[in-house]
């Protein structure tokens, strides 16, 4: 697993980076997927929120092509994921999202685990 663990952080950061971007170009469409309202304050906010998700996922990319490890991004980045996957699943239990939306959820908690489980190896020096 640790042979995988930086090519699967890119592809989460490049996913996280193509989410984003997805959700600003087009949030009534991915409003829709999720179950959710789609009112002009549903699309604004929705758009704001992809443009921190686009950031992350740029910040998260530029971090792990670099020839120095920064430790501070993948920490915070972890923080970023584990508060989405939180947001996401309280939207789902009000009713705000349908049932499908634990997929990104899910998605969202399973990448913070991976870039604990990649600054942990790092710190040991495995990774």
């Amino acid at each position: 697993m640790k042979n995988l663990i930086h090519p699967i952080i890119i592809l989460i950061s490049i996913v996280t980076l193509i989410t984003g971007v997805t959700q600003i170009l087009a949030p009534a469409f991915l409003l829709r997927l999720l179950g959710a309202e789609v009112s002009l304050a549903t699309i604004q906010i929705f758009g704001i929120i992809g443009m921190f998700i686009a950031i992350f996922g740029g910040m998260l990319i530029h971090a792990n092509l670099t020839s120095s490890f920064d430790s501070r991004a993948i920490l915070w980045s972890s923080f970023q994921k584990f508060g989405a996957s939180i947001a996401i699943f309280a939207s789902i239990c009000t009713g705000l999202f349908a049932p499908i939306a634990a997929l990104a959820g899910a998605f969202e908690l399973i990448s913070g685990l991976f870039f604990l489980y990649y600054l942990g190896l790092h710190k040991k020096g495995l990774a």
